[in-house]
């Protein structure tokens, strides 16, 4: 009898309880987040126009802080994963400021956290952001099996399986890790993959700042200049495994590039943004040769940056 009062009275008092927290009001909304990404975004703009730098890397490490912070207060799980989302973008923002700096191990620290707050956020695109910096830090320090398996690991987040431009992202970081280990042909299929990926990708998808940098000419300046210096050309006998991307800016106004075999590299150092190394700025210059298709370009030169 005394049991069954006591789970009548513990039952009555919970159910009285519920009222109240559901009519607490939350202290956190989508308010504070899109002021938060307002300054990420800041930042964002701020790389690309200076580079990473010390004075970025510690706004963005205070930005990170502060989306922790509001974690203290009350807020919904969806506010709570996005503010987690936030401040794992402002780390990795971070972590490019690092690697920009050459600070390998400062960077390696703010992407691990960086990839842990990706993982509270179930956040896959802040995780493939995070794994696309980790194989860039490691071509920098020319760790070549650990720039191909951050690669491959960007690969297989949820991110890439939504939107091909991801993929794409992933892919073409994979085919420059596996170039500078000097798998050619591994190379030369994620190249294949990167841009097939690309020429399924919408243009008018809401999308990540720090992403507006990756695009056909990202894929040409980046990816290919390292395939082309490793010289990693296919050879004439083989179709090509790059489908060349239409651009009525390069191969002399034809509108095509021309076949990878008849190409050569002229490379200068360039400048690093965001997501983007401190990549070489090639220019090819080539002959005409007949292609499948009839693609011959006219002779002449093409830049790519």
């Amino acid at each position: 009898m005394h049991r069954r009062n006591f789970l009548i009275t513990a039952t009555s008092t919970t159910a009285a309880a519920v009222p109240l927290v559901a009519a607490r009001p939350y202290a956190v909304g989508t308010t504070e987040v899109i002021r938060l990404r307002s300054g990420l975004d800041a930042l964002t703009a701020l790389d690309a126009s200076k580079g990473g730098h010390e004075a970025l890397e510690r706004a963005a490490l205070a930005g990170a802080s502060e989306a922790l912070d509001l974690q203290k207060r009350a807020a919904s799980q969806r506010i709570r994963q996005r503010l987690f989302s936030v401040a794992a973008e402002y780390i990795t923002a971070a972590a490019w400021s690092a690697v920009d700096a050459r600070q390998s191990d400062r960077a390696q620290s703010h992407l691990n956290r960086a990839l842990y707050l990706a993982g509270m956020a179930q956040d896959s695109i802040a995780e493939l952001d995070v794994w696309n910096l980790h194989a860039m830090a490691a071509i920098q320090q020319q760790d070549h099996a650990r720039a191909v398996g951050a690669a491959q690991a960007a690969q297989a987040t949820g991110a890439t399986r939504r939107d091909p431009l991801f993929a794409s992202l992933a892919h073409a970081r994979t085919a420059v890790a596996l170039s500078n280990a000097g798998d050619r042909q591994g190379a030369l299929r994620a190249l294949g993959y990167a841009d097939e990926s690309l020429s399924k990708a919408a243009q008018d998808i809401p999308r990540p700042s720090w992403m507006a940098f990756y695009g056909p000419a990202e894929l040409l300046a980046s990816p290919l200049s390292y395939v082309f210096a490793s010289g990693m050309l296919p050879r004439p006998r083989r179709r090509p495994l790059v489908r060349w991307p239409q651009l009525p800016s390069t191969s002399g106004g034809t509108g095509r590039w021309p076949p990878p075999n008849s190409l050569s590299p002229s490379c200068t150092s360039g400048t690093s943004t965001r997501r983007a190394p401190r990549r070489r700025t090639c220019s090819f210059s080539w002959t005409a040769t007949p292609c499948r298709g009839g693609c011959a370009p006219d002779s002449g030169t093409s830049a790519a940056t």
